[in-house]
């Protein structure tokens, strides 16, 4: 299933290979939407017009493969500052009133004050929610008897990389239809 609307069906697939490195590009023939997929050396180059991306082992593109988005993340941070996620203040404000309601529901049911003091600190980290610094501040100075799962941060993947995984889908699906 497609993470974007790309559409990636027009695009042509060209494949090299050498003895130390294997590239796919999908492209139009032209620059615009073209995207290369370069494996060698243990690593995974991706280039073209959504950014530049180092992985730190191959994903050699196959009738069977598909992309495990978090897999991926792991390997495109390791020992990088690469960026696949970026804090998002609206993600993060419904993640939070959902963790409220649910406290809430909670406390109705079992008609108890016991989450009165999460739900203390669930309304400080929403009334900071809108400064990403403020709030990770405020949210990881957490109570000493919470457990680090309590810390909600709203983020939002790298559109890019999206497109990315995409291309790298559809060159497998075409893989798999030959």
């Amino acid at each position: 299933m497609a993470r974007t609307k790309m559409d990636w069906s027009k695009h042509h697939i060209i494949v090299k290979k050498d003895m130390y490195t294997t590239i796919h590009t999908i492209t139009t023939g032209s620059v615009i939407n073209k995207v290369s997929f370069i494996n060698t050396c243990g690593n995974l180059i991706v280039n073209g017009d959504f950014g530049n991306w180092i992985f730190c082992r191959e994903f050699l593109p196959s009738p069977e493969g598909y992309v495990s988005d978090g897999y991926w993340f792991e390997k495109l941070s390791v020992g990088s500052t690469q960026e696949y996620e970026k804090y998002d203040v609206e993600e993060t404000k419904l993640l939070l009133e959902k963790e409220l309601q649910e406290l809430d529901e909670l406390k109705r049911i079992e008609n108890t004050n016991g989450y009165d003091k999460l739900i203390e600190y669930y309304e400080g980290c929403l009334r900071r929610c809108e400064e990403e610094v403020n709030y990770l501040a405020f949210a990881y100075d957490y109570p000493s008897d919470y457990d680090f799962d309590c810390v909600i941060v709203g983020k939002k993947t790298n559109h890019w990389l999206l497109i990315i995984f995409d291309a790298f889908e559809e060159i497998c699906r075409r893989l798999k239809s030959e």
